[in-house]
């Protein structure tokens, strides 16, 4: 019995640092406005941060560009 809740405890430990790492990823970009457009037609608030979003979405498959300078 304590063998099944050691097990399940340790799983659940490994889930939730797979779900953390994944959401933890952070940018670092500095809060200038500088609106860019995306490709996924979302106004982002400078280049930094639709970067940050690209490379996310890359690694989802999902390539994501600039569109052009200024709101979408």
């Amino acid at each position: 019995m304590r063998l099944c809740a050691l097990i399940a405890v340790c799983l659940l430990a490994l889930l939730s640092l797979a779900t953390a790492e994944e959401q933890s990823e952070t940018c670092g970009c500095m809060r200038n406005f500088e609106l860019v457009c995306g490709s996924d037609g979302i106004t982002y608030p400078n280049p930094c941060e639709l970067n940050c979003s690209a490379k996310r979405a890359a690694r989802h498959g999902n390539p994501l560009t600039q569109v052009k300078a200024g709101p979408c």
